[in-house]
């Protein structure tokens, strides 16, 4: 039943339905009182009653009934693209599940599922005999076991990729800088709630770090493109191929992050949490391999670092491979402090007493100079472990960090990443990605780090309020959260609550 504009009942016109009038006894059928403009007047204030009933609710089932009438019985028009529409829905759904089943046919590496994830932790740490192989003698262009793990992001064709020259010569050489420089670009308005006597007490605490050495690194080191291959065994295709993939490449512990997942604790780093409450509850005040008494504050077991052992492990780090970098300088690996390492340079020249890992920037040459020595183990103990993905410069989900020194003896490490620009006038980006004007970075500065040499930024100060506001660099009172509340008092950091 639908409306009919036009329907003739009784020989009257009308634009109700009619018939339910009719049906409902509210309108008589009767051909000769239907001839007359009687009979289409009553039909008119029937109608008008009708409808006002319908608008005010009181009559039920009219309004029912055009509600009804309306979605059971739809135009012809209306069901003819209800059909068309379906009909195409299926086409497609059709051509969809074809065109994944011809992938799955040709089995395309990058789109197949991963092995079983469960099996893989038990890759998780290496065996005696192999820790003992990596100690013995230097792994060049072999790639780490890597635990079972899902397929990454999707191949993105709007990757920004290095491209590589076709010859293995160095780039321009690094160039020692002739002093003096401007030790400190920032003026007094950096910090402006500090005094000009305040801020000038500040630099002169910190020029007292630098030894006068200065090194300039040329543009064309951040270059992305233009690259030296880093060794005639370097394979360019395959390895852009497994970093497009954003395959996840370094592996943490499961419930330390600070630590590499192949050389921490095995109790830590493959044992699930469940597993380690149990053991927790068995003997909670075991102290296990670097750390101290457990904290029983949550479902969760939380640990709390020996920072004692962290921190030699980290300065063991900073020792090492700042004497490597050093006799290699001539090919262009030159590294510099930045981050939380930065930050502790400013207030005392150490690392912060809360710090459990270390971060270090190069620039893209430096970097893929450093690949050279991949898998190299620096004085028996510091493995020199850089990523595929490094040769991927635009930001990756799995894989931020391009590079790594790991301490093989307790799993702490230092991260690396590069530094790069697409074109010569950018500015250059980590893949966080954190920008910085290449002027900021350039020419670096000698400084000591926890009596080490190293190199810092040219505009460390502007750097610091960038990344930590400017009162990370004033307030002496800092509470870390997890690790407690510190205070600065005589130059060194103590720990004043838990």
């Amino acid at each position: 039943m639908r409306e009919v504009e036009n329907d003739l009942i009784c020989g009257a016109p009308t634009q109700a339905p009619i018939s339910w009038l009719v049906a409902c006894g509210l309108v008589q059928c009767n051909e000769k009182k239907g001839e007359t403009g009687q009979m289409r007047q009553e039909i008119n204030q029937k109608r008008k009653i009708m409808k006002e009933k319908a608008d005010s609710g009181l009559h039920r089932p009219y309004r029912q009934m055009q509600t009804h009438v309306i979605h059971i019985f739809p135009g012809r028009r209306v069901g003819k693209l209800l059909v068309v529409t379906a009909a195409v829905v299926m086409l497609m759904s059709a051509f969809y599940i074809a065109s994944q089943l011809a992938k799955l046919n040709h089995q395309d590496p990058l789109l197949l599922s991963h092995p079983n994830e469960a099996a893989g932790l038990q890759e998780l740490s290496h065996q005696p005999q192999e820790q003992k192989r990596l100690q013995n003698q230097p792994l060049q262009n072999h790639q780490p076991q890597q635990p079972a793990h899902r397929l990454g992001n999707p191949l993105r064709r709007a990757y920004t990729v290095v491209e590589f020259a076709s010859s293995t010569a160095p780039l321009a050489a690094v160039l020692p800088v002739p002093a003096p420089w401007i030790l400190f670009p920032e003026s007094a308005s950096t910090l402006p709630s500090l005094n000009a006597a305040a801020f000038a007490d500040i630099i002169k605490r910190l020029s007292a770090l630098d030894t006068g050495r200065f090194l300039q690194l040329p543009g064309a080191h951040f270059d992305s493109r233009n690259q030296p291959i880093p060794s005639p065994s370097f394979n360019v295709s395959d390895i852009t191929e497994q970093a497009l993939a954003d395959v996840k490449y370094f592996h943490e512990c499961v419930l330390d992050t600070k630590r590499d997942a192949r050389f921490g604790p095995p109790w830590l780093c493959v044992k699930s949490p469940t597993v380690l409450a149990a053991e927790q509850a068995a003997d909670a005040t075991k102290e296990k391999n670097g750390y101290a008494k457990v904290k029983k504050n949550s479902n969760t077991p939380k640990w709390e670092h020996d920072f004692v052992q962290v921190h030699e492990s980290l300065s063991g780090i900073l020792h090492s491979f700042s004497s490597f970098a050093e006799s290699h300088v001539d090919e262009g690996i030159v590294w510099w402090i930045s981050h939380g390492e930065m930050l502790g340079w400013f207030w005392g020249a150490k690392l912060l007493p809360w710090d459990v890992d270390l971060d270090v920037q190069m620039s893209l040459s430096g970097l893929l100079a450093l690949a050279r020595y991949n898998q190299t183990i620096i004085d028996g103990r510091f493995l020199i472990d850089i990523a595929p993905n490094a040769v991927v410069r635009s930001p990756q989900k799995e894989n931020v960090i391009d590079g790594r020194i790991v301490d093989i003896k307790t799993g702490y490490f230092m991260d690396i990443t590069g530094l790069s620009r697409s074109s010569a006038s950018g500015n250059v980006a980590c893949k966080s990605p954190h920008y910085l004007k290449l002027e900021e970075v350039l020419p670096l500065h000698e400084t000591v780090l926890e009596g080490v040499k190293v190199w810092r930024p040219h505009s460390a100060i502007l750097l610091l309020k960038r990344e930590y506001g400017a009162k990370s660099m004033i307030k002496t009172v800092y509470d870390t959260r997890e690790h407690g509340i510190f205070s600065f008092n005589n130059g060194v950091w103590e720990k004043t609550s838990k």
